[in-house]
């Protein structure tokens, strides 16, 4: 019997998220990062090295980071440790919680179907270039994930982790004794390992998609209790990605703010972009990148004036100026205010002088 498409959804962000710059939840690496230290495999120089150490340290598990740059690192550390397979064996000493909210809450759904439609819909909530569909074959349906990607560098260990973490998913709501019929892999076979032997089951490699069978007739079955966590009334709500390409630039150029705000090759290179292809499709938004630089700029700093009791010499460092002068002109030039002003006449107050971001001067 041909395989007929039977629900599909987008996610958060619709079909124009496919064209923003693919960002991940920061605690997409805390289970990599946990596995690799008990393994005893040094990470803080590899993290450095694409540019995540400062992140982490400063970021917290919900914050967005751009996802080729954690590709870069989980491919560097799987040939650096020599571990082929990283991300099965990271993801079989994890679990769907260790994603987070969006982990917590598809686990505290009533039926199979409902949490595999709340997967597929807010799956792009935790990883903008990941989606998963459900989709009919015969009297199974498969539970798919692509990542929609041109990056190929370290998507294998991506692919292997989230196949893991989807297993797990599956299993904590159908209950330990049940058993896929199939896995299929977007990426490639690892060498050395006989994972069908692991599994039980057949498995494909590079296929279009990622997916696991499960039957249909089991879709109506009650969540096992026994997996759902905490109160879904006083789980917090996620932050929705970046809807535009605009915003999503914006949340690169933040997270290199400790490599140098207005370096747009590190930017480029963190958005999987060549720098002309970034200026080019800055310019058909209407904004160069001078212009987002000074938007993050300006961001960072009315949130340290109205959230921190920061010096203004320690704010103009934090945003990329090396004297408090030349951020008090950058700042009057943006707002109208100097720093002071603002923050004497609009604490906590955001929202009453927010400045567009065609106000910014290249």
């Amino acid at each position: 019997m041909g395989t007929k498409l039977w629900i599909r959804w987008i996610g958060l962000g619709g079909r124009d998220a496919m064209r923003n710059v693919p960002l991940v939840r920061v605690g997409t690496l805390y289970p990599f990062l946990r596995v690799l230290r008990e393994i005893g495999c040094p990470i803080d120089k590899l993290l450095d090295e694409c540019r995540l150490l400062r992140q982490l340290d400063e970021k917290g598990p919900e914050d967005f980071v751009p996802f080729y740059s954690v590709l870069f690192y989980l491919e560097k550390t799987a040939q650096a440790e020599s571990i082929e397979n990283l991300g099965f064996v990271v993801g079989s000493r994890s679990d769907v919680t260790d994603l987070g909210t969006y982990g917590r809450m598809a686990l505290q759904q009533t039926t199979i179907f409902k949490a595999m439609l709340y997967a597929q819909r807010y799956i792009g909530s935790y990883n903008t270039s990941l989606s998963h569909w459900i989709a009919e074959e015969g009297d199974h349906v498969r539970f798919h994930g692509r990542f929609n990607t041109h990056v190929k560098e370290g998507l294998s260990q991506a692919d292997q982790f989230s196949q893991m973490i989807n297993l797990d998913f599956l299993t904590r709501c159908l209950g330990s004794l049940w058993r896929p019929t199939e896995i299929r892999l977007q990426s490639g076979k690892p060498t050395g390992i006989d994972l069908e032997q692991q599994f039980g089951c057949r498995i494909l490699f590079e296929q279009e998609s990622s997916s696991i069978s499960v039957p249909r007739s089991l879709l109506g079955e009650r969540v096992r209790r026994s997996v759902v966590r905490g109160d879904r009334k006083n789980t917090p709500a996620l932050e929705s990605p970046p809807r535009t390409f605009v915003e999503s630039v914006c949340r690169v150029i933040a997270a290199q703010q400790f490599e140098g705000y207005s370096d747009i090759r590190l930017s480029a290179e963190a958005a999987g972009l060549t720098i002309r292809t970034l200026q080019r499709r800055l310019g058909e938004e209407g904004v160069t990148y001078s212009n987002l630089v000074d938007r993050v700029r300006f961001d960072r700093a009315v949130s340290m004036l109205e959230d921190t009791d920061s010096k203004m010499i320690d704010i103009a460092f934090e945003v990329g100026y090396e004297d408090p002068g030349s951020f008090t002109r950058a700042f009057r030039r943006w707002s109208g205010f100097s720093p002071q002003e603002f923050r004497k006449l609009s604490p906590g107050n955001e929202s009453d002088t927010a400045v567009p971001i065609t106000k910014f001067a290249s």
